[in-house]
């Protein structure tokens, strides 16, 4: 996943994305869990910004797009804005879709819906929940939370 993150920044000269992935891969490719921890906040804070950068272009394309694009959009705003503050049912049904589509997108949203997710799941299961998250197992962590969310 990363590789192909990395060619579609490429793709959009987005530098910052590019050599953060770039450095992710190699790290998952070594096994350095704590350096691929880190670079994982490091890239998710980085698609936020490549969001936020890209989104006057977004708006602009917007009436010409079809809902794909819109949702992608939505996404990606959900993901970042959201950052640091408590969860919400919404919030979370959005990132059951994130990872139901395998969107590095949920792994922005996992973390600013962390309390939440905790309190609906459990200690235990929220446990698993992150690990799935953080190693990147989206099916995974999307059964299980679709199992609870009904």
């Amino acid at each position: 996943r990363m590789h192909k993150l990395r060619g579609a920044a490429a793709s959009l000269g987005a530098k910052s994305v590019f050599f953060i992935a770039g450095q992710l891969e190699a790290a998952y490719l070594t096994v350095d869990l704590e350096l691929a921890t880190h670079l994982r906040a490091r890239l998710a804070e980085s698609l936020c910004r490549l969001r936020d950068a890209a989104s006057p272009v977004l708006e602009k394309a917007r009436p010409l797009a079809g809902a794909g694009m819109i949702d992608a959009a939505a996404a990606g705003t959900d993901a970042c804005a959201g950052r640091g503050g408590p969860g919400r049912p919404r919030d979370l049904e959005r990132l059951a879709e994130l990872l139901r589509r395998q969107d590095l997108a949920a792994l922005a949203l996992s973390r600013s819906v962390s309390i939440e997710l905790e309190r609906l799941l459990g200690v235990d299961p929220y446990r698993r929940m992150v690990e799935h998250i953080e190693n990147l197992r989206f099916e995974q962590a999307s059964r299980d939370l679709s199992a609870v969310l009904g």
